[in-house]
């Protein structure tokens, strides 16, 4: 074969090659990509199944149980009721870091629609409940602004559109 052959031979290679690892680069970008995407629903799904776990255990599963009552003369702070303030406090908190989460991307729209929406829903519409909130509020604490924004939020979660 003459020279020329062989160059062409060797440029047909060397930009096939490099063709070659184009592609690759692309389709490494697009797996990891992809990759990013399944670690951040696996990292929601385990949060909010830690958080399921934690609030279905005590006190925190009878203060949802309460909350879950159309009768409006249920009361929930003691005296009259069963939980301290502080129970109460821990509660909010958790649905404070819940929202916060939710609000920072770390928990999917459609797994906190699914697995926490009605006992946010319970709680801030809760009338004792939101008078706590408000009172707390209105000395300038605002101790709950991430559950307030869940809370206002999915107030009425056959309203909420995941899909956006």
């Amino acid at each position: 074969m003459s020279e020329k052959y062989i160059k062409k031979a060797f440029n047909i290679i060397k930009d096939f090659l490099q063709l070659l690892a184009t592609v690759s680069v692309i389709a490494g970008v697009v797996f990891a990509f992809i990759q990013v995407g399944d670690y951040r629903i696996r990292t929601s799904a385990d949060l909010v199944l830690k958080f399921g776990e934690y609030l279905d255990d005590d006190p925190y599963l009878k203060i949802s149980q309460a909350l879950d009552t159309e009768d409006k003369t249920v009361k929930i702070f003691q005296p009259e009721g069963p939980f301290s303030v502080a129970d109460v406090d821990r509660y909010l908190g958790t649905f404070e870091t819940l929202g916060s989460l939710y609000k920072n991307g770390l928990i999917t729209c459609d797994m906190f629609k699914t697995d926490f929406s009605y006992y946010v829903q319970k709680e801030y519409l809760n009338e004792e409940i939101r008078g706590y909130i408000n009172d707390v509020d209105a000395d300038g604490q605002e101790l709950w602004p991430n559950l307030v924004f869940v809370g206002s939020h999915f107030a009425n979660e056959k309203k909420i559109d995941c899909s956006k």
